[in-house]
């Protein structure tokens, strides 16, 4: 990934979670958005890479294109990035709804590497719960 790319995705990715507010939502630095990024292009099929790249252009650019802003999405106040993904998760385009959505899918993912986050929304089971590992030997 460039370097640019990180930010985009770090900015971006994070709007999917605002910080701002009580509840599930993650902290500030708690979750490493351009790791989970960088993740998923190192598993996913080229068609899925290019996708995540189009799509965080497509969004860093949309003040641009869709609002007439001279602005891109990274330099947006949070709320206002928040409410432009909910924009363009909702567009009018299939494209653009599609990789939308296939960016919130990567923020997903991405939220439930970090630890904090799973154990808020109890995710992994209690450990007296956990079925144990069998493992055969050949």
């Amino acid at each position: 990934m460039f370097a640019f790319e990180r930010r985009w995705a770090a900015a971006i990715l994070g709007g999917f979670a605002p910080s701002a507010g009580p509840g599930l939502a993650p902290a500030e630095g708690e979750v490493d958005w351009a790791r989970g990024v960088r993740r998923f292009l190192a598993r996913a099929s080229a068609k899925g890479r290019l996708g995540v790249r189009v799509g965080l252009l497509l969004v860093v650019t949309a003040p641009i294109w869709g609002r007439g802003r001279l602005r891109s999405a990274v330099h947006l106040p949070p709320d206002e990035r928040a409410a432009l993904l909910e924009e363009l998760l909702a567009h009018r385009f299939f494209v653009v709804r599609e990789l939308c959505l296939l960016l919130k899918l990567v923020a997903c993912m991405t939220l439930f590497t970090a630890p904090g986050m799973r154990e808020r929304v109890a995710y992994d089971p209690p450990a007296e719960r956990r079925l144990p590992v069998v493992r055969e030997v050949a």
